[in-house]
């Protein structure tokens, strides 16, 4: 099977005219090295905080084996980057063949001449030409609201150009806001903060292993069927297993051959349950599939946590899980 392949667009440029921060109210040492990177006065402009988490998303990306492509930068220097055009990194992206991209950005509210008390982490799709991309995006803003206490403010549509699947023929684009430069804490404590672009691009890379199903594999027997897996962690007995994935015990027995019930080891890869891949449809609710497929409409939770969603909402085009009884 053909690697996945991921764009990662570092947005707007090095010199782009007010795409920077205030002046901060303080020094700043990006790296925690002991050198001052930032002085009292300066500002700090968004694409070297866009690159610096580009380029740890692009290694992390890597090293997880997907194909990686680079937009609006080239390297982990961020200070030399021209403002590459939407419609040219538009091209690029389409281009290239990419399954999936991310443009990363970090917000901005007000004149952006004095700090403002606006916050938080947002993503954003197309309002037209999204595709599958609503998932995708619930998927990372997920994961980028488990660390640093930021506010949560949803995902978003707009007419985006690096957010338009059918432009650039992917299946899922989405465009992250990952904090306010207009905001003193966010601006000088996490985008001119090395620890948080690693945290980004750690907590990106994770969504996006989960919803590639990377830790899938594919049915030999039909081709159309998927196993979900679960690396054992410590603590993990089959009973707390069964509980969390809504199966039993006796399932994963007989999934897995398992001879002693009481014994799996911590890293042991184990096969939780089959799941077909089921493209939503006009109607759909969780409740139709879980009658249709389940049995029972009280079940659209079992989808509803295999999919990682966050509320009970489906939309057209969505990609879903549906476990096979």
């Amino acid at each position: 099977m053909a690697k996945l392949k991921i764009a990662i667009d570092a947005g707007h440029g090095s010199n782009t005219p007010g795409k920077r921060t205030p002046p901060f109210t303080n020094d700043v040492d990006i790296n925690t090295d002991g050198k001052i990177d930032i002085k009292k006065g300066a500002q700090y402009p968004e694409h070297y905080a866009n690159v610096g988490i580009a380029n740890l998303l692009y290694t992390r990306l890597k090293e997880e084996n997907f194909d990686v492509i680079r937009t609006g930068w080239d390297d982990s220097n961020s200070a030399d980057d021209k403002d590459i055009s939407l419609s040219k990194r538009q091209n690029m992206i389409k281009n290239a063949g990419c399954d999936y991209s991310i443009s990363i950005h970090f917000n901005a509210y007000g004149d952006g001449k004095a700090f403002n008390t606006i916050e938080g982490v947002s993503v954003y799709i197309h309002s037209e030409h999204f595709a599958d991309s609503r998932h995708f995006a619930d998927y990372v803003l997920q994961e980028l609201s488990k660390g640093t206490r930021q506010k949560n403010r949803g995902i978003h549509s707009a007419s985006y150009a690096m957010c338009n699947c059918e432009t650039m023929g992917t299946k899922a684009s989405i465009l992250c806001e990952i904090a306010f430069m207009t905001n003193q804490r966010e601006a000088q404590e996490l985008m001119a903060k090395r620890s948080f672009w690693e945290e980004c691009a750690n907590e990106i890379t994770t969504a996006v292993k989960r919803y590639c199903n990377c830790n899938d594999q594919e049915e030999p027997d039909t081709g159309t069927r998927y196993y979900l897996y679960h690396i054992v962690q410590s603590g993990d007995t089959l009973n707390k297993l069964a509980a969390e994935y809504d199966t039993t015990v006796q399932k994963l027995i007989q999934l897995n051959q398992i001879k002693d019930p009481d014994v799996i080891d911590v890293g042991q890869k184990l096969k939780i349950m089959k799941f077909i891949k089921y493209t939503a449809k006009k109607g759909d609710t969780l409740s139709k599939l879980s009658q249709t497929y389940l049995g029972s409409a009280d079940r659209y939770e079992v989808i509803k946590r295999l999919n990682h969603l966050s509320s009970d909402t489906i939309y057209v085009g969505q990609i879903l899980k549906i476990p096979v009884v």
